[in-house]
């Protein structure tokens, strides 16, 4: 694991104080997250808390070859943004941007003024007939929509992330708003756009870019890094960014525009990745 943890949470509550994260070479300066855990006794998830690293990480254990990292922090004191990494038999699911790593999965929309205020990890095992699973959950929360739009409202901004185990594969359910982050390391994406498929290749020599895609109903990368990522979801304005500088390694899914030019609050999505 990138950070050894030290603790073992059950069922408890832990506020933390340091640096907010921000997905810039800046730093807001704000306080770290209230970080707060439930487990659920049927669940087989476990999950570990780094107070040095401010670094939660979660496992379950008939998966050994998988555990993910949620990293409550900004880029001051480890060079990580805060989010959500998988971790895939050895390979870290994250990527380089402006020098500093990111996470696959990014829940901060606006670098200059969106605070995390709240982080809850809970682990879940489901009994309803259409949820039924051992899931463990993560919510990030902080901020308002009225942040991205003037007349957004004031209900809390949010990202989502709950991890199930099946048969074929690991499922990721996100709702909410967030970036999904990608490797450019010749990685290959397909979207179906308004039911029509548009391709695009993206690579450490490509050129920077940005396009909209509206309508989006699924979206299959083959990461060149990450292996295959297939998508299902539904949004209603997709921004894919492209930078190019030797500090970054990946490319942006930014799934808020669907608010900002649409109006969609949330965006739920079902990420597969095969055995």
């Amino acid at each position: 694991m990138r950070k050894t943890a030290k603790k073992l949470i059950i069922i408890m509550i832990i506020i933390l104080t340091g640096s907010a994260a921000v997905f810039s070479s800046d730093t807001l300066g704000e306080e770290i997250p209230e970080i707060s855990f439930k487990n659920d006794p049927a669940s087989q998830w476990s999950f570990e808390l780094n107070t040095e690293e401010n670094l939660i990480t979660f496992s379950h254990p008939e998966y050994s070859d998988y555990y993910f990292e949620v990293d409550c922090d900004g880029t001051v004191s480890d060079g990580h943004y805060m989010g959500i990494t998988p971790v895939v038999k050895g390979v870290r699911m994250e990527t380089k941007f402006f020098y500093n790593m990111a996470p696959f999965l990014y829940p901060v929309l606006d670098p200059t003024v969106h605070r995390i205020e709240k982080i809850s990890i809970k682990s879940d095992n489901a009994k309803d007939v259409e949820n039924k699973g051992d899931f463990l959950r993560v919510r990030f929360e902080g901020g308002t929509y009225r942040m991205l739009r003037p007349v957004g409202g004031d209900d809390k901004l949010y990202m989502e992330a709950a991890f199930w185990f099946a048969k074929d594969g690991l499922y990721i359910f996100v709702n909410g708003l967030y970036y999904i982050l990608p490797s450019m390391n010749n990685t290959e994406i397909s979207l179906i756009t308004r039911g029509e498929e548009r391709k695009r290749t993206i690579t450490p020599s490509s050129e920077a870019s940005l396009e909209y895609f509206d309508d989006v109903t699924e979206i299959n990368v083959a990461d060149g890094v990450f292996g295959s990522i297939d998508i299902m979801t539904y949004i209603n304005r997709l921004q894919l960014q492209v930078h190019q500088n030797s500090g970054t390694s990946g490319f942006e899914l930014d799934l808020d525009h669907s608010f900002k030019d649409r109006g969609q609050k949330e965006i739920l999505s079902k990420i597969f990745m095969a055995f």
